[in-house]
């Protein structure tokens, strides 16, 4: 019986020495968080050409981008620079009306440091009549400015497409 007992003993420690190495060892599953981010303002006239996803970092960058939307679309945007950055997303130029772009969630997600936003990238039906009119839709979303090193923008009814990749 003596003999016994030291043997369950070691038993007993290298198991559970077995059990805390295996935890150690084991790599840590990174978790989605959701962020806030908030709509300020879409145009479906901005002077922006090309498809762009680009980061402003100042009020003076913002004052410019709002000279893109044709001036008269300046939100009350309380922007605390030290805290919060915000972001300029554009279509680009389009050839007829029916083209929109627009925020789809006040939440993003975090994972791995990316910062996921989903908007709704909306294009006319083929086929369809649109008015011949030029456009160049843009959208300005206001998100944290730390806590991830990239942001990607996805398309919520097409998360396939990627329009502008991975924003630096």
């Amino acid at each position: 019986m003596l003999f016994v007992l030291p043997r369950m003993s070691q038993l007993l420690t290298v198991s559970l020495a077995a059990v805390l190495l295996v935890a150690c060892v084991q790599p840590t599953q990174q978790v989605d968080k959701e962020m806030v981010v908030e709509f300020l303002v879409a145009s479906e006239q901005c002077a922006i050409e090309k498809s762009i996803a680009y980061r402003i970092e100042s009020a003076i960058d913002l004052s410019r981008a709002y000279g893109l939307l044709g001036g008269n679309k300046k939100p009350e945007a309380n922007i605390d620079w030290q805290q919060e950055r915000v972001l300029l997303l554009a279509m680009g130029r389009q050839a007829s009306a029916g083209y929109s772009l627009t925020l789809a969630s006040s939440r993003a997600i975090h994972n791995n440091g990316e910062l996921a936003i989903s908007v709704l990238w909306q294009e006319p039906e083929p086929h369809t009549m649109q008015a011949q009119l030029v456009t160049s839709p843009c959208l300005l979303v206001k998100l944290p400015r730390e806590g991830y090193q990239h942001i990607v923008v996805n398309d919520a009814l097409a998360p396939h497409k990627k329009h502008w990749g991975h924003v630096p």
